[in-house]
């Protein structure tokens, strides 16, 4: 008798997996591999087209790269050593090449553990505690704690572009605003506003400069995926990860000089930080991107994929469905959270894999996605959501 994985996960790992976006209730298989665009699902027949790029790491597609990497000369420093490597030092160069206006960098594994460190420099040099979030930032204390009570409450998360609950923050917590942190696009889908634009962002840092704390960019799920026009907005740090090595775990953080100083004797970074591979693969994939110009590709692709996406939901009330955003190649889903949504979702998802596509509330285009893929999606996605209706008129 084979051994039902999926059960193991729920026995050992608690909430069934390593990561909440990753746990059976929202991803009920086990993945047995993986090529391109496509997944390898353990007890179904066929490959199915994933659009969840794992959590939005993956860009140039599934196992694409890794036989590539010593050929190319990418790799031919594969483990840690007792020092910095060339490799580290190669990949550092590009970042700082790809973002003129900074001057240092500081390599972690983890997108986390990179907001962590820009938080914890920001407190350092302002000598401040309390942060100012618009955005999603990992699952530290200093940000987890918007959520957990137990934890210190020194952040307060503001709606997305909304300039003044920005001012209304620093009123209330006048001389104590170390930094302010936000994503270039709105995740949580809250506000009309979408993206916020560069003259936004230029207030953001007018007002952080005015008010003597740093203001920083958290690009870990749109580095490298989309054309970033933020630039002029000047941030102090910037903060990359997900996509810079397809899939491998490498993050990194950049700044001025003058703030970045400030880490060569503070313990900010870790053992495993130059591990050999992840920079190989970092250095190979931005490589890929820049040399095959794969921000313009996933772009053109997403004007098809998300066209598309209008036409069929928008016959969807919003009984079913919340709100649904695309920011070019990354598209989100927000279901309602009502009984008669939630399971208007599940009849979507069930039909959607019985017909060889993985939906993700979360979509990220990739540059193994193909026109056919984007085609047959929309198709199984219009009868999906029909089949989803038609159930939920029956038995509500």
């Amino acid at each position: 008798m084979s051994k039902n994985f999926l059960e193991v996960a729920k026995q050992i790992f608690p909430g069934g997996a390593n990561t909440r976006s990753k746990r059976p209730s929202m991803i009920p298989f086990v993945v047995t591999g993986g090529k391109g665009a496509y997944l390898e699902i353990k007890g179904h027949q066929d490959r199915v087209i994933d659009w969840s790029a794992s959590c939005g790491t993956i860009i140039l597609g599934y196992n694409s790269i890794a036989d590539d990497i010593v050929a190319s000369g990418f790799g031919s420093e594969l483990n840690s050593v007792p020092s910095v490597t060339k490799n580290e030092i190669l990949l550092g160069e590009k970042l700082l090449h790809r973002n003129p206006f900074m001057e240092q960098v500081r390599l972690f594994k983890t997108g986390s553990e990179a907001t962590l460190a820009a938080v914890r420099l920001a407190r350092t040099i302002t000598k401040r505690k309390h942060i100012i979030a618009s955005g999603y930032h990992g699952w530290h204390d200093w940000y987890s704690s918007i959520y957990d009570p137990v934890l210190p409450q020194n952040t307060t998360l503001i709606p997305y572009g909304d300039l003044d609950a920005l001012a209304l923050a620093f009123k209330n917590h006048e001389g104590d605003i170390a930094c302010v942190i936000t994503e270039p696009i709105d995740r949580f889908n809250k506000r009309q506003q979408s993206i916020v634009s560069n003259v936004s962002l230029k207030m953001m840092k007018e007002m952080c400069a005015d008010n003597g704390a740093l203001f920083i960019m958290d690009e870990l799920l749109t580095g490298f995926r989309c054309n970033s026009k933020w630039d002029t907005a000047d941030p102090d740090l910037v903060c990359y990860g997900k996509t810079m090595a397809n899939g491998y775990s490498v993050a990194a953080l950049l700044g001025r000089q003058k703030y970045m100083e400030h880490l060569e004797n503070g313990y900010v970074g870790g053992t495993f930080a130059g591990e050999g591979f992840p920079i190989a693969m970092a250095r190979y994939t931005i490589d890929k991107i820049e040399s095959l110009n794969i921000a313009n590709q996933l772009e053109e692709k997403s004007k098809l994929l998300n066209s598309g996406f209008a036409t069929i939901f928008s016959t969807v009330g919003t009984d079913y469905v919340v709100s649904f955003r695309s920011f070019g190649p990354i598209t989100f889903f927000r279901w309602g959270t009502t009984k008669k949504s939630q399971e208007a979702r599940s009849i979507f998802c069930a039909h959607t894999l019985e017909n060889n596509v993985l939906y993700a509330d979360q979509h990220f285009i990739t540059a193994a996605h193909t026109r056919d893929d984007i085609m047959y999606t929309l198709g199984v996605y219009a009868y999906a959501i029909k089949q989803a209706l038609k159930w939920n008129n029956n038995y509500a």
